[in-house]
């Protein structure tokens, strides 16, 4: 047995040694390694995919400079995707165009102005206070040359400016100044915002916009896209959808966020070297009534109409001169509920037609600060502003309590966007504080610019001064502007104002001459010369100029889109189409020059071309009226009157105060035989912009075939006063005169129009018939001659000629 058993036990053995070994237990150190391998290969593949994408040509630069090489010099220029970062690429803002030296050259003061749209200037940034300041300190500081660098963007808040800081700290500048705070709520990430999440936290924003400058983080957000987002900017239509009760809790997350950013803002200014300048944000107060007001929570069905009874019975008390009756119903109102904004304004006014200026100011700053729709900086904003800058040992431009110690209630255009003053105020304010910290700076005796001087070397004319106040009429025509109490009467004003504003552009040229002899590197006065140039029909000078916009700002589409322009009006299509596709090589998303690319291309009677070039400009910017209304003609030269006519509704329903979708819509619908509708379109058009010279020449062509030469003339006046250089406009209003049997002043007219406009046809025509009617035979017959040249086989002109002939050599008269 015992030998059996040990056998057993050897088998037994045997069997054990010759199983499948066991797996060996890994060593510590492979553990570790498999666990790197395991964290690291996401990395890895995410890495691929960025090297990937970024070698694909995916996505976009997220830095606010771009750097560029100028004959070798460093430059640097203005990044025109940086908005899509914080905005749909629809809507998304820009900064304006920047060309500078990457290193700062020796001499120079180099300041750089961050904020919204108030510190970029809009709505031209052309006379906005940064351009004035550096007008200012030109002249007190003749011996250095100053760089003012416009970094403000509009439509941006803090978690925008705070990036756009960063971007700005290796550049050298001596002076950083801060004037921001209206957008916090609309802004990007704000708590009334369209554009994306309202009010995350601070840490949440950061990691957001620190994963959209990969481009995975921008493929990923490009996925994840709504299909509500905003396919066109409609400004602050936008955010009617989100009112902000005062003490709502998210408006203590924007607060928050707003002090640590502006204070981070200081901080990088201090670090990079710079002299900060941090200042309080003026807004309108007194001329600005609330855009929305809220109701208390709890109030009763009967409690909200008796407080309706007596706001209107202090409204109408205070209309008819009553104003101690007008602030008795506006107190019985407040004890029902002093928290709508719209009472505090009211008593805010009365109390001010009153003279009682301490409970007005109180009034309307409460106003202010109990508006729902929160537009503007509020008493919370600046106390943030001024803390920040005692914590920060920051200095403190009080620009608000300054404005508010003047009382003024013209430095505004509308809630927030100083006028040419304003701007004036604010840059002067800017100018004495940032002179007490100036590098290497004696006692200044020479005297500051007053505004009249810094108006003539930025040439900030009539002609200027309508076409800001247009745009301005045209914006403040739109929600949420035109609800408010106010509306009827400033629209009006507007009107009234602009109206006095009608001097041919024409008049103005020597001013531009004048502040270009003082600057002539300056891009932005060339440009505005240009437009100028332009509207008094001298394009041949406004080419000079767009040239050397473009000499000076290469890099940007508009010098070489206009040149492009000028040039196939000029007939030049070779150049036309060289200009362009230059334009395009610098900016291939820029619309403007896609839509001038499409314009040619039609002329050209490259019909399939230019749809193409319309529809991407339309693919880029949905909305955009001049791409639109151009798709829109060429389907109608096309004879597609369906088509044309979708594209100019499309137009409208854009943008419903479009003048030339409007106009070229009537006159679609006016060919087609729809003259009544074509006529209210034309009556629109004219309430819409009674002084636009088009508008007012297609409405009397309209009327002139209607039977009507008597409104033809008095349309045509109007268009004459604006462009006394248009050949189409005399020839209109002088075939409205002959009808009418004014033969003299109807000659005069056929006169003009064929020496502004030689290679018009019918000008040529009607002008030998308006002789031969006066018996000026030869000449007569020289004209039917003129439009035998240029209109061979007119078999009209061929007969008036010999019958001129004829009777020239009977004897009529001559001279």
């Amino acid at each position: 047995m015992a030998a059996a058993k040990r056998k057993r036990s050897k088998q037994n053995s045997h069997a054990r040694n010759e199983r499948a070994p066991e797996a060996s237990p890994v060593p510590g150190s492979h553990r570790r390694w498999f666990r790197l391998v395991a964290l690291i290969s996401p990395l890895l593949l995410l890495a691929l995919l960025e090297f990937g994408l970024r070698l694909a040509g995916y996505g976009f630069p997220t830095s606010f400079f771009l750097t560029t090489n100028d004959h070798g010099r460093a430059t640097l220029s203005d990044n025109p995707k940086y908005g899509w970062r914080f905005f749909p690429p629809a809507v998304a803002r820009a900064p304006r165009p920047l060309y500078l030296s990457a290193r700062k050259p020796p001499g120079t003061v180099r300041i750089f102005v961050f904020g919204e749209s108030a510190a970029m200037g809009d709505p031209e940034p052309a006379y906005g206070f940064a351009r004035q300041l550096e007008r200012l300190l030109e002249a007190r500081h003749p011996e250095q040359k100053i760089e003012v660098i416009n970094a403000a963007m509009t439509a941006i808040n803090s978690h925008v400016m705070r990036q756009i800081a960063r971007d700005c700290a290796p550049h050298e500048g001596d002076f950083w100044l801060v004037l921001a705070g209206n957008n916090e709520v609309i802004g990007p990430f704000g708590a009334g915002t369209i554009f994306g999440r309202q009010a995350p936290n601070l840490a949440t924003v950061q990691l957001m916009l620190a994963l959209k400058t990969t481009r995975v983080g921008q493929l990923l957000a490009s996925i994840g896209r709504s299909q509500n987002e905003p396919a066109n900017w409609e400004g602050l239509e936008f955010f009617l959808k989100w009112p902000l009760a005062q003490d709502s809790p998210r408006l203590r997350r924007v607060y928050s966020s707003f002090g640590a950013n502006l204070g981070e803002v200081a901080a990088l200014g201090r670090r990079s070297g710079a002299t900060v300048l941090l200042a309080t944000v003026p807004v309108n107060l007194r001329d600005c009534p609330p855009f929305a007001s809220l109701h208390r929570p709890g109030l009763s069905s009967g409690q909200l109409i008796e407080f309706g009874k007596l706001l209107s019975a202090g409204r109408q008390a205070r209309t008819a001169g009553n104003l101690t009756q007008a602030l008795s119903d506006f107190g019985k109102a407040a004890e029902i509920d002093d928290g709508f904004a719209q009472l505090a304004f009211e008593r805010a006014t009365c109390e001010s037609q009153l003279g009682q200026s301490a409970p007005a100011d109180t009034d309307f700053r409460r106003a202010r600060d109990l508006d729902a729709l929160r537009f503007r900086a509020d008493t919370r904003m600046n106390q943030l502003i001024r803390q920040t800058a005692q914590a920060k040992a920051t200095r403190l431009v009080d620009a608000a309590e300054a404005f508010a110690r003047e009382g003024k209630d013209d430095l505004f255009y509308d809630h927030v966007h100083f006028n040419f003053t304003g701007n004036y105020r604010l840059a002067l304010l800017f100018g004495m504080a940032l002179e007490k910290d100036w590098p290497g700076a004696q006692t200044n005796t020479l005297p500051w610019l007053t505004e009249a001087e810094v108006g003539r070397r930025l040439a900030y004319t009539g002609f200027d001064a309508r076409r800001v106040g247009e745009e301005m009429r045209a914006r403040l025509q739109q929600p949420p502007f035109n609800s408010q109490s106010n509306y009827r009467a400033r629209d009006e004003h507007w009107r009234v104002a602009l109206a006095a504003l009608s001097a041919p552009p024409a008049n103005y040229i020597s001013n531009y001459q004048a502040a270009i002899a003082l600057g002539p590197e300056d891009w932005l006065l060339r440009a505005n010369f240009a437009r100028l140039l332009q509207e008094a029909g001298k394009n041949s000078q406004a080419v000079a100029q767009w040239a050397e916009v473009s000499r000076l700002l290469p890099h940007s589409p508009e010098g070489w889109a206009n040149l492009g322009r000028l040039a196939e009006l000029a007939g030049d299509t070779q150049r036309a189409t060289g200009f362009l596709q230059e334009a395009l090589k610098q900016q291939p998303d820029s619309v403007e020059a896609r839509t001038e690319f499409g314009i040619l291309e039609a002329s050209l009677g490259h019909n399939q071309s230019a749809q193409r070039q319309f529809h991407r400009a339309l693919h880029l910017r949905p909305g955009d009226t001049a791409a639109r209304v151009n798709l829109g003609l060429l389907l109608a030269h096309a004879g597609d009157f369906a088509g044309a006519k979708a594209e100019y509704l499309e137009a409208l329903r854009w943008q419903t105060n479009s003048v030339g979708a409007r106009i070229n819509l009537a006159n679609l619908l006016a060919a087609h035989g729809q003259t009544n509708e074509a006529l209210q379109l034309y009556q629109q058009a004219v309430a819409l912009e009674p002084e636009d010279p088009v508008v007012r020449y297609n409405f009397g062509r309209v009327l002139a075939a209607q039977d009507d030469p008597a409104g033809a003339i008095t349309n045509l006046q109007v268009a004459l006063q604006q462009r006394p250089d248009m050949g189409e406009i005399h020839y209109e209003y002088a075939q409205a005169l002959a009808r009418l049997r004014r033969e003299a002043e109807a000659l005069d007219e056929f006169a003009q129009a064929v020496r502004l406009k030689p290679e018009l046809p019918d000008a040529h025509l009607n002008y030998g018939v308006a002789l031969a009617r006066s018996r000026r035979y030869s000449e007569a017959a020289a004209e039917f001659q003129e439009t035998l040249r240029l209109r061979p086989g007119d078999e009209g002109a061929q007969h008036m000629l010999a019958q001129a002939a004829r009777l020239a050599r009977q004897g009529g008269i001559n001279h």
